[in-house]
């Protein structure tokens, strides 16, 4: 009988290379958050005026439940040139609960005058409001999120 060869243990492939990958996805997305939060707070405002608003009713979530978002029709002028926007928020921000819309829609009423933050090279892209755009920090969030797993990839 030949001599049994020894057993060499498998060579285990390294997490390292994907872990670095995802932090640094992670970074990539908390950066791009703040920068997007950082050049909405930044955009001119200009006086405006709202002629309608009402609530824009959808279906979603995995049950398809009702969401409820604000859609404000406001007017104002850069310029000399007058446009119309209705952006409340720079992405259309949904919430589940109709008492959240409702109270957010009454800050709107047709006739009220507004501050419209729009950005210089292209007017027409413009909200209402700019403070804590939720997109944004969905980035950061996601990002911390995606370092976390890089990290725990390391362990």
């Amino acid at each position: 009988m030949p001599p049994a060869e020894p057993s060499v243990p498998k060579k285990q492939p390294s997490l390292i290379p994907g872990a670095i990958i995802f932090f640094l996805i992670g970074i990539g997305l908390i950066y791009g958050g703040r920068r997007t939060q950082a050049r909405y707070n930044s955009y001119p405002t200009t006086k405006g005026r709202v002629i309608s608003s009402r609530l824009d009713e959808s279906r979603g979530g995995k049950r398809g439940e009702r969401m409820y978002g604000v859609v404000a029709e406001y007017r104002f002028k850069v310029d000399g040139i007058e446009f119309t926007g209705t952006n409340v928020h720079p992405m259309m921000e949904y919430t589940n609960g109709s008492s959240t819309a409702r109270a957010e829609l009454a800050r709107y009423p047709a006739g009220k005058e507004v501050d419209v933050h729009y950005d210089p090279a292209n007017p027409g892209t413009c909200f209402l409001e700019a403070a804590n755009d939720s997109f944004a920090f969905f980035l950061q969030i996601a990002g911390g999120v995606v370092i976390l797993l890089g990290l725990f990839g390391l362990a």
